[in-house]
């Protein structure tokens, strides 16, 4: 397996090194060392990905309407589960950042993939005891969207379509009055997966499948393309896994908001 994403990372590197010469002029030879010593020396569903979103922008050196470029957005999460809360359950702020790209295949159509790493988790305030709970998931995610466009310079636009998600990790703490007395930090802990056992609350479901819908406004210019994006997106999955958090299903929930960055400029 990794033998033949090393090759396919090669010759995906060998597409992409050929779209960004013929748009940007230079030499991006490093760009083919660059990917295969990532492949060599960090074999893990991260770098699964990272390959997969190579193979997508690959395509646009072949498409006479691709774009690559980059996001970065906030986001509010919270878990869509299946209990509930004696206090409050506000939506846990976040942020995404990564790349993006937009393969255009007619005057209304596109096909939108992207690459990012997403904060997203859940905020409990209680009424009692301790008073806030809250967890950051760490995601580093592949949404492909399938877009409409309407309009002409200013431009606006639909999208939807499947997410693949991967929970890399992330932090958990509470914090709160007990007997009167404000106790700060009163337990924090990183979220890993690399000493499980089945005590251990967060012996997830690390891969998920979801799904995102949303629109926006397009601005095609000389220099690129930018887009304000808004955007809703559901776990399918229990992430919990079933194990320890409660006795319904913990899912995904995320609003965000993004600036996306596209070049070469399609005017």
């Amino acid at each position: 397996m990794e033998e033949i994403l090393n090759n396919f990372v090669g010759i995906s590197a060998l597409y992409m090194q050929s779209f960004l010469h013929r748009t940007f002029g230079g030499n991006f030879t490093y760009l083919n060392i660059y990917l295969k010593c990532l492949m060599k020396n960090f074999f893990s569903m991260k770098k699964i990905y990272l390959t997969l979103f190579a193979m997508m922008v690959a395509t646009a050196g072949v498409m006479a309407q691709g774009q690559v470029g980059i996001k970065a957005g906030f986001n509010v999460a919270t878990t869509n589960d299946e209990y509930e809360v004696d206090g409050d359950e506000p939506w846990r702020p976040g942020f995404n950042i990564g790349l993006a790209s937009q393969f255009r295949l007619g005057e209304v159509f596109s096909v939108a993939p992207e690459l990012i790493y997403t904060q997203r988790g859940f905020k409990e305030e209680y009424t009692g005891g301790v008073v806030v709970r809250e967890a950051r998931f760490d995601y580093l995610s592949l949404p492909v969207l399938f877009r409409l466009q309407f309009g002409d310079v200013l431009k606006g636009y639909v999208n939807a379509g499947p997410v693949f998600s991967y929970w890399l990790g992330g932090k958990q703490s509470a914090t709160g009055t007990i007997a009167g007395r404000q106790i700060t930090a009163a337990y924090e802990e990183s979220i890993t997966f690399d000493d499980l056992d089945e005590d251990y609350a967060y012996d997830a479901n690390r891969f998920e499948i979801g799904a995102s819908v949303g629109g926006g406004i397009m601005l095609d210019t000389e220099g690129g393309s930018f887009l304000i994006d808004l955007r809703y997106t559901q776990g399918f999955g229990d992430i919990a896994n079933g194990v320890n958090l409660s006795e319904g299903k913990f899912r995904n929930q995320v609003v965000g908001v993004s600036l996306i960055y596209l070049v070469p400029s399609v005017r």
